[in-house]
């Protein structure tokens, strides 16, 4: 079984988790979800310097902002 890393940045992690576990059921491959808050999404850069890097070159399928311009 092939394997799939996807990176999600969200407010609703618990609906998002829940989301992915049902369309992983219908897949033929693994899906290695890393599913953080956007304020989650800021501790891999001091922890894991090389995981944050490789997020940031990932490739972005989907990207909504919902930011308000100051």
């Amino acid at each position: 079984m092939e394997k799939s890393d996807l990176f999600i940045e969200t407010s609703d992690t618990k609906t998002v988790a829940e989301t992915v576990a049902g369309v992983q059921a219908g897949l033929d491959r693994e899906i290695s979800p890393l599913i953080l808050t956007p304020g989650g999404f800021r501790s891999p850069k001091t922890a894991d310097p090389a995981l944050y890097g490789r997020i940031l070159a990932g490739k972005v399928l989907i990207e909504e902002c919902s930011e308000v311009p100051v």
